[in-house]
């Protein structure tokens, strides 16, 4: 589901900061930046024009992304899976979702930023094509042309697993 996120309802935005305060928290404080779950929600609606791109199963949300479309390029502001067993198939999922998001957006270049302590974002960035364009000790700024993103996602997509963006 694609939409703003002024549009979601409340026990959906609950999810999505209680899926952000579940990964960033801990991730946050390994490069000494202490944040609550009240600052994460206060971040989250600080920007009410965000586009959040969920997937469910059920009434569980199961992965986001949340981005912004910028004069010049689009802008994503966090990527979260779910801890669960079906972790690939959230992945698939929510990568699925994004391209078909990607395909409907005209700028030309998509930019996203990982926590240098957040290992699995850096290395799905980077599996996705992205190239870091700016880094410093707590992250790591990353861009990617819109097309080649698109074509990479298409391809993986084609693939029987995610195991390529995933691995």
């Amino acid at each position: 589901m694609k939409s703003p996120l002024s549009a979601l309802p409340t026990s959906i935005v609950e999810e999505i900061v209680h899926l952000e305060s579940e990964a960033m928290i801990p991730l946050l404080k390994k490069i000494g930046i202490q944040l609550t779950v009240d600052g994460i929600r206060k971040s989250i609606l600080a920007d009410p024009s965000q586009t959040v791109l969920v997937c469910q199963d059920g009434q569980r949300l199961t992965a986001l992304v949340r981005y912004t479309v910028e004069s010049d390029h689009i802008f994503i502001k966090s990527i979260q899976l779910a801890k669960s067993r079906e972790g690939l198939r959230s992945l698939r999922d929510i990568l699925s979702t994004s391209l078909r998001a990607l395909q409907s957006e005209a700028s030309s270049k998509v930019q996203s930023v990982a926590q240098t302590s957040n290992q699995s974002s850096i290395v799905l960035h980077e599996r996705l094509g992205f190239r870091r364009i700016q880094e410093n000790s707590k992250a790591i700024r990353f861009e990617s042309e819109r097309s080649d993103l698109v074509e990479r996602l298409k391809r993986i997509l084609r693939s029987p697993s995610t195991s390529e963006a995933a691995d």
